[in-house]
C-alpha cells in the first residue's frame, strides 16, 4: 500500500466517524460493505485502482460526494456499481435487527439461491458467494 492510499483511508475513517456521530452504527454498516465489496473485486481482479475506487466508493455512498470525490480518480462502471449494490444489500438483509440472527440468514441464503442471480449479473453473484464464505459464512 502507498502512501496516497493510506492517506485515503485516514480520511474514509475521519469521514465515517463524523457520520457515526450523527447516525450511530453508520461506520460498522459501511466497513462491512466495504470488506464484502473490496473482497469480490479482488476476486474479480479488478486493478489496485479500481478496488481502492471501491473501498472509497462503497465505504462513503452514503456520505455527501463532495467530502470524497477528491479520493477517486475515475468514475464509477457498471461493475463495481453493481458490487456496491450486491453488498450493500447482503449486509443490510444480514444484519436486519428486526430479524433474529438465524432469520436473517435464512432470509441471505433465499436471496443468494434464488433472486440474486436474477438482479445481478452472474459472475458478481458467483464472486460474492465465494468470497462471503470466508467472510462470514452462512449456511454452513
Amino acid at each position: 500500500m502507498n502512501d496516497l492510499h493510506i492517506l485515503h483511508n485516514q480520511k474514509i475513517r475521519v469521514l465515517l466517524s463524523e457520520q457515526d456521530l450523527r447516525n450511530p452504527g453508520t461506520r460498522q454498516r459501511a466497513e462491512r460493505i466495504s470488506v464484502y465489496a473490496v473482497a469480490v473485486g479482488q476476486n474479480l481482479e479488478l486493478s489496485v485502482d479500481r478496488l481502492v475506487g471501491l473501498r472509497i466508493r462503497s465505504s462513503l455512498g452514503q456520505i455527501d460526494p463532495s467530502k470524497w470525490s477528491d479520493l477517486v480518480s475515475s468514475e464509477v462502471n457498471a461493475t463495481e456499481q453493481t458490487i456496491i449494490e450486491l453488498c450493500t444489500q447482503f449486509v443490510e438483509m444480514r444484519f436486519d435487527e428486526s430479524l433474529s440472527p438465524q432469520q436473517a440468514e435464512e432470509k441471505c441464503l433465499k436471496w443468494l439461491k434464488n433472486e440474486a442471480a436474477l438482479l445481478y449479473e452472474g459472475g458478481i453473484v458467483e464472486a460474492f458467494v465465494r468470497v462471503q464464505r470466508i467472510i462470514q459464512p452462512i449456511g454452513t
